[in-house]
């Protein structure tokens, strides 16, 4: 008899096929199954054969009837999240959802004294990031930010001659 392996992957609006190492078997008649097939699918895990295509009845047959039967694939829809490391700066909502799903930049964070420079993949800043869509996987980024500096110029009553200085955000001024 013939164990007949449907991927599921053909319902409205999906975009991604499965791919399985095999789309039937033979089996003899009260003879175990052996190993059923391996489905694979981007953006999805495998959570098991059904033997009805509303996916309410798991397969756990271990031996063949006496009839051919098709077994469909149920699979469950990955999410990924991106999560924001603010450095100190104002907490940003992590964004979750599907991997390829457009994704916008949150409003930069904000951290007093220091200027936002953008987001990067690791906290050395060398890859910055790009919003996009959603990666197939789990991402944190790392906000750099720049601190500020001010310059304090003198308007002397004298001739007398003050140099401007230049001090980071919140630093005292020298005597």
């Amino acid at each position: 008899y013939t164990v007949t392996f449907n991927a599921n992957d053909t319902n409205a609006g999906e975009t991604t096929k499965a791919t399985l190492d095999k789309v039937n078997m033979t089996v003899t008649y009260d003879k175990p199954y052996g190993t059923l097939a391996t489905a694979t699918r981007t953006g999805y895990t495998f959570n098991g054969w059904y033997t009805d295509k509303e996916l309410t009845k798991r397969f756990t047959q271990e031996i063949m009837d006496d009839s051919n039967i098709t077994v469909y694939v149920d699979w469950l829809v990955n999410t990924a999240t991106i999560g924001f490391e603010t450095d100190g700066g104002t907490y940003i909502e992590s964004i979750t959802g599907n991997p390829g799903d457009e994704v916008i930049a949150p409003n930069n964070p904000e951290k007093l004294g220091y200027e936002f420079k953008g987001w990067f993949l690791d906290q050395r800043y060398t890859h910055s990031y790009s919003f996009t869509t959603l990666p197939s996987t789990g991402i944190v980024l790392y906000a750099k930010f720049d601190r500020l500096y001010y310059t304090i110029s003198f308007n002397p009553n004298s001739y007398d001659y003050v140099a401007n200085i230049t001090l980071p955000y919140n630093d005292l001024i020298p005597e």
